[in-house]
């Protein structure tokens, strides 16, 4: 039990000790260095096979797969929600390049939404516009679960409405939060 720690009760699960996967780390980057962005790859899957969506984005945020972690958080949506995590939400998605963000709207919204809940108004709008431009369809195919789809017209009014209320523009407030309602 020097190198490993266990993670129940039956000790069936164990991870290094954070000391000797740091050993471990700095041999691999200098032996294999090359091969870490797939090995992210190969644990993502696992992770994501096995049920553990949080570290299956980890792992491939970590490789640097921006389209895996984009579905990966797509897909963690409604748990990140009921639990109120929208700090982990932003974890995931402001390392993502922009574009990858902007032509999904169920992520953008998300992220807005996300953004309000911090008290951090920058840059909402701009990712309602991106959420609203792509269900427009002007910009070509919306990926994304069509379940969370047909919600996100809603989330993007019911967040137009916060962000006037914040503003103080009531008229705005009400068109909006009518709009959400409707």
């Amino acid at each position: 039990n020097l190198f490993v720690v266990p993670l129940d009760d039956r000790r069936q699960w164990y991870r290094y000790h954070r000391l000797f996967a740091d050993v471990l780390r700095a041999h691999l980057e200098d032996e294999q260095g090359s091969e870490i962005p797939e090995l992210h790859a190969r644990a993502s899957e696992w992770y994501e096979q096995h049920g553990e969506r949080f570290e299956a984005t980890r792992h491939a945020l970590a490789g640097g797969d921006v389209e895996r972690t984009a579905q990966l958080v797509e897909a963690a949506l409604p748990e990140l929600r009921r639990a109120r995590l929208e700090m982990q939400l932003r974890a995931w998605v402001e390392p993502l390049p922009d574009e990858v963000v902007r032509r999904r709207p169920v992520l953008s919204v998300c992220f807005a939404g996300a953004l309000l809940a911090s008290g951090e108004l920058a840059g909402v709008e701009d990712r309602l516009d991106d959420a609203e431009r792509r269900m427009d369809g002007s910009q070509g195919s919306t990926p994304g679960d069509e379940g969370e789809l047909r919600r996100v017209p809603g989330q993007i009014a019911m967040y137009r409405a916060a962000l006037a209320q914040v503003r103080g523009d009531v008229p705005a407030t009400v068109e909006h939060a009518q709009r959400a309602f409707e």
